[in-house]
Parts: structure tokens; C-alpha cells; sequence
């Protein structure tokens, strides 16, 4: 039982170290969702009311997950539009036990109709990236799996992400602390966390 919890030690050691210039909170929704070499690309903020929710980018290599290859016999120069995609919900455990706290996450939809009316009313997600809204307990997120670049709208991650929580966050039984939409052909996905 011992060596058990020293490799425990030493593997949330290891996790600490290679993300040390990242929030631990983003971090591991980072791992989570098979990123395990994030390197944070951007950080803003946007107030809501006198809260504070964070937007952040990653790169990072998606090892949890196969990544997708462009479609053969084509190079995508302008972002390929996901706007308004279905997308197939499903429910994890990885994130811990605890759902987010629901009024946390209506904080991060309010900043999404901030975000929205900024002026644009999408985002353009790398190949290989995450862009994670966090207030709280909980985290919107948006995954690009594929080599391509994603533009994604805000409506549309503000609807997702509700939707992929309202599945699995209480009073759904049994609950679950993470809730993804995942586009088809696996491309990218959309979801809500306890971050």
C-alpha cells in the first residue's frame, strides 16, 4: 500500500512540475481530456458583474484521443466552420465526484453573451487546442481534435455546454462532474466541468 501512494506522490509531482505556469484547475481538465503537454497560448478576462471569468487557450499534443487528420486530398486554409454541428452528449468521472455548482456555470453564460457581443460572434480554435471558460467550481470548454483550424460560435458553446451539463449534472442520477458533446466524426467536442 506504501509504494501505491509514493507513486501517487510522485505522479502528481510529475503533473505538477510539467504544468507549472498553468492553474491547476485548468490543467487538469487539460489531462482530462487527453492533453498532457498543455502550454497555455492566451489569457483574458471578462467581468461579470464584480465576477471574474477566465478564458484560456492550450496546445498541446491530444494523446488521451487519436487525433484526426485533415480530409484527404485537401488543406484547409480558412477555419472549417462547426457552427451549429450536432454533437452526441456523454458523461465522465474523470474530473473527480462533484458536479460544478450550477450558478457558477450561469456566470460563465453570461460571459459567453458578453463575449458574443463583443462583436464577434465565434472563436477560431487551432488544431490541437482547448479554449476554456472558468468561473468557480465550474468550466466550459471547447476541444479542437483535428489538424484543421475550428470556428466555433459562442451561442453555440453557451447552448452545448448547458446541454452536455444538464445531462449529467444534478438532478440527473447518477450525476457525474463532466459532462461533452462530441462533434461527429470526432473532430471536437463542446462540454461543462467542475474545474
Amino acid at each position: 500500500m506504501r509504494a501505491f501512494s509514493n507513486v501517487l506522490v510522485i505522479a502528481a509531482l510529475a503533473v505538477a512540475v510539467s504544468a507549472a505556469n498553468i492553474p491547476a484547475a485548468v490543467n487538469r481538465m487539460a489531462v482530462n481530456a487527453g492533453c498532457n503537454d498543455a502550454k497555455i497560448t492566451h489569457t483574458s478576462h471578462v467581468l461579470v458583474g464584480n465576477k471574474q471569468v477566465t478564458r484560456t487557450g492550450l496546445s498541446c499534443t491530444l494523446k488521451g484521443m487519436a487525433a484526426r487528420e485533415p480530409s484527404e486530398g485537401t488543406v484547409a486554409t480558412d477555419p472549417v466552420h462547426v457552427c451549429g454541428q450536432s454533437c452526441t452528449t456523454s458523461c465522465s468521472n474523470v474530473s473527480g465526484i462533484l458536479p460544478p455548482i450550477s450558478e457558477d456555470c450561469n456566470v460563465i453564460a453570461q460571459a459567453i453573451e458578453i463575449f458574443n457581443g463583443k462583436g464577434s460572434t465565434s472563436f477560431v480554435a487551432q488544431p490541437q487546442t482547448m479554449e476554456t471558460l472558468t468561473f468557480g467550481t465550474c468550466s466550459y470548454l471547447f476541444v479542437n481534435f483535428s489538424n484543421d483550424r475550428l470556428e466555433y460560435c459562442w451561442d453555440d458553446m453557451a447552448t452545448t455546454c448547458a446541454t452536455a451539463g444538464t445531462a449529467c449534472f444534478p438532478p440527473h442520477q447518477p450525476f457525474s462532474p463532466q459532462g461533452w458533446c462530441t462533434g461527429s466524426g470526432g473532430l471536437w467536442a463542446a462540454g461543462a466541468s467542475h474545474s
